[in-house]
């Protein structure tokens, strides 16, 4: 289903004004790069450093990358869940995504969800809010941003 926005402007003419159309595009949450899938446009983000000061509060961290990047680099007490399967085909939706979420994690729960780069942690955030999960932050830059900041532990 593809939704298609047009804006207009008006333009005088001698008698009257007439409207045409100026452009046709699609809205920002419905881009090539998500394939379409929601992404909150009210998604609260934190950077790498608050996500840590956090996890003293009582939030618990959710990392949505494969396996295999998860092994590579993560945070300390974080949970690995993914969001997305590489296979031969590329990058493909995790059918138990939510049903993993839930074993591991009430819907009272406070995730701090994250990703290598932001994309998929965003994603999983609209998902997770729209399966009834309450507390939600996204990592703004993902593990990537977490690596850059010398002040963070990490488990390699």
């Amino acid at each position: 289903m593809t939704h298609a926005f047009l804006s207009a402007a008006v333009i005088p003419t001698r008698s009257c004004f007439r409207v045409t159309r100026v452009s046709q595009r699609r809205p920002s949450f419905i881009t090539r790069r998500n394939r379409g899938l929601p992404v909150s446009a009210t998604m609260s983000k934190i950077s790498p450093a608050d996500s840590h000061a956090r996890k003293s509060e009582g939030w618990k961290h959710l990392d949505v990358r494969t396996e295999g990047e998860f092994a590579s680099s993560r945070a300390p007490d974080s949970v690995n869940i993914p969001f997305m399967n590489r296979d031969a085909y590329g990058m493909t939706p995790n059918p138990g995504f939510l049903d993993a979420v839930a074993e591991k994690f009430s819907k009272d729960d406070k995730i701090i969800v994250s990703c290598a780069s932001g994309m998929r942690s965003e994603r999983a955030c609209a998902a997770l809010s729209n399966a009834g999960y309450s507390y939600l932050v996204d990592m703004d830059g993902g593990m990537s941003a977490y690596s850059n900041d010398p002040s963070l532990p990490k488990l390699s």
